[in-house]
């Protein structure tokens, strides 16, 4: 008998051992399908790239190609040169030749008769050939009577070589005659007692002063009393 339960202990001992043996076996199989399943469900599937798509994908990453520089046809622009100092003294006479007729600078001067102080009628372009000094103005303006002893003095420097020309704009002959008398002027006195000659010059204020080259072109204006070193810079210049 107890031969019997030795041998049944045995076989119970030995068959529950298979079976755990078994059991473990499942569960290990189990976890790793269970493994295997959960990086399947992880994994991210790559997109399947196409033939086509390979090749544009090579084709972009080619460089561009840089554009050629096609050779000259002859049509670029030329370096123009450099205009003769004769020609360009050429055509500053013809642009005083043609200059319009005015009272603003770069003008041909407007020509005027006047009568002068002895009684001699003269024009302003009879005076061409020299720079004239064109001055208006009366014996009532302070400004132009203190200018006076410095229009002499330019007058007197340069006697060969510049006209000055005075013109009263209001007085009679007899003032200006008197005055010239007493101060002893000895330049041209111009009579013009109605001021329409001013006016053909575009100016209501005197003094004023304008200065013409030989060509009788408009030089300079200046409105107002001017010292002796500003008619000589202006002298010099023409």
């Amino acid at each position: 008998m107890k031969k019997l339960f030795w041998i049944l202990g045995i076989m119970v001992a030995f068959t529950g051992c298979v079976k755990e043996d078994v059991r473990n076996k499942d569960i290990i199989q189990i976890e790793t399908e269970n493994v295997f399943d959960d990086k399947a469900e992880n994994e991210v599937a790559e997109p399947e790239i196409k033939p086509e798509q390979k090749e544009i994908e090579v084709e972009s990453k080619k460089e561009e190609p840089v554009p050629s520089i096609k050779p000259s046809d002859g049509n670029e622009i030329k370096k123009e040169e450099p205009v003769p100092e004769k020609e360009i003294e050429e055509k500053k006479e013809e642009s005083k030749i043609i200059a319009i007729e005015g009272h603003e600078v770069g003008n041909k001067a407007i020509d005027f008769e006047v009568e002068l102080l002895n009684g001699e009628k003269v024009k302003l372009s009879d005076y061409y050939g020299k720079p004239i000094f064109l001055n208006f103005w009366a014996t009532w303006c302070g400004p132009c009577v203190r200018e006076m002893p410095h229009i002499q003095e330019v007058r007197e420097e340069y006697a060969d070589k510049i006209i000055v020309l005075a013109i009263n704009i209001s007085d009679s002959s007899d003032d200006v005659k008197t005055f010239v008398d007493n101060a002893k002027y000895t330049f041209n006195f111009g009579l013009n007692e109605s001021g329409s000659l001013l006016d053909k010059y575009n100016s209501y204020s005197i003094p004023l002063s304008v200065f013409i080259d030989k060509d009788g072109i408009i030089k300079e204006r200046h409105i107002g009393s001017m010292t002796k070193d500003m008619m000589v810079k202006i002298i010099e210049g023409i």
